[in-house]
């Protein structure tokens, strides 16, 4: 996953392929909200957490998760992530640290943050201006 390829860019350019596809257009919309943003970067969210967070049925993020051939946890990753990407240019570490930062995202440590971000982003944190 490159972190600007959204849920909603790989789904509009499947939609643009004209492959056919099932419609996530409810799951791709929850993804962008702030909400979702919350319910992800709870230390320990399960699907079931999503589903009754988002009102969607878990059947259908399984079928997402699926035709997108991703895991939830990879998921997660992603959308924890995009999150760090909107607080840090908010300031967010002009007031807190990369710690706080972690922790505000669901991450226990900042190892644990680092490997995520990387493997999300494909880069290392400190290769950023953060």
């Amino acid at each position: 996953f490159l972190i600007d390829d959204t849920p909603r860019a790989q789904y509009d350019r499947k939609i643009r392929l004209n492959i056919d596809l099932p419609d996530f257009e409810h799951i791709l919309s929850f993804l962008e909200t702030k909400t979702a943003a919350e319910v992800f970067c709870e230390k320990r969210v399960s699907l079931l957490e999503v589903s009754r967070a988002s009102n969607i049925s878990t059947s259908d993020w399984k079928n997402y998760l699926e035709c997108e051939n991703i895991s939830f946890t990879t998921l997660k990753k992603t959308v924890r992530i995009k999150h760090v990407e909107r607080l840090v240019q908010e300031g967010f570490l002009e007031q807190f640290t990369v710690d706080s930062l972690a922790a505000e995202i669901g991450y226990s440590s900042r190892s644990s943050f680092y490997s995520a971000y990387k493997e999300v982003t494909g880069e290392a944190w400190g290769s950023q201006r953060h």
